[in-house]
């Protein structure tokens, strides 16, 4: 009688860590202790700002230790492969943060993003979904990208509309008992394949930031 051959696990995705991700002028750069004085700044000028729709932002203010051991483990979860957190950065200005997860089954990557409250509506986050839409389309084993987003943040909602990606479902929170203050309740699911997104990049430019003028 034939042997049935074991099933091997799959294995996780381990999501590349480069030394940043550019379209100018937006510059990804992985976190690093170097950043925490700058993310202590921008998270206490944008605490308002974020808490309708950062469960996190609810514990604020921190202390910049906090934000120091912030990083370190967001450091730990890049050398091991099982994220991508990233800084982004207008020359010398923070502009926010975006990342690459792996929190929603295998051959999947999730992106997350916030932007500083003088740059939303100028592509910013667009752009860094953007780049990271490409490094996962570049990673071995990652079939599709995704973006969440609570279905009252419309400003979140241009981000996967801009790019291209098709919303898949809605479905209420995974998490009702820390509902922010902005948020309805329901998460908006989209998807991008990565077959669909290499088929389709020449028809999909680099976004156009719209900055203010100096």
């Amino acid at each position: 009688m034939p042997t049935v051959p074991a099933q091997v696990p799959e294995q996780p995705i381990r999501i590349p860590i480069p030394s940043e991700l550019r379209a100018e002028p937006l510059v990804l750069r992985p976190w690093s202790r170097d950043h925490a004085a700058a993310l202590h700044g921008a998270l206490l000028d944008n605490v308002e700002h974020l808490r309708p729709w950062m469960a996190w932002a609810a514990d604020e203010p921190r202390q910049i230790e906090e934000r120091v051991a912030l990083i370190d483990g967001w450091v730990e979860a890049m050398e091991s492969g099982r994220e991508l957190q990233c800084s982004l950065w207008l020359g010398e200005r923070l502009a926010g943060s975006a990342g690459l997860m792996q929190r929603r089954g295998p051959r999947a990557l999730v992106i997350g993003y916030w932007v500083d409250r003088r740059l939303t509506g100028r592509k910013v986050a667009t752009t860094a979904a953007y780049l990271l839409t490409e490094l996962a389309a570049a990673t071995e084993g990652v079939e599709r990208v995704q973006i969440w987003h609570d279905r009252a943040n419309l400003t979140s909602r241009r981000v996967p509309e801009h790019l291209g990606y098709r919303l898949v479902r809605e479905l209420r929170s995974e998490r009702p008992g820390q509902r922010c203050p902005g948020e309805d309740g329901v998460d908006c699911v989209w998807e991008m394949s990565t077959i669909d997104w290499v088929a389709g990049r020449d028809l999909r430019p680099v976004p156009q930031l719209g900055l203010p003028r100096s």
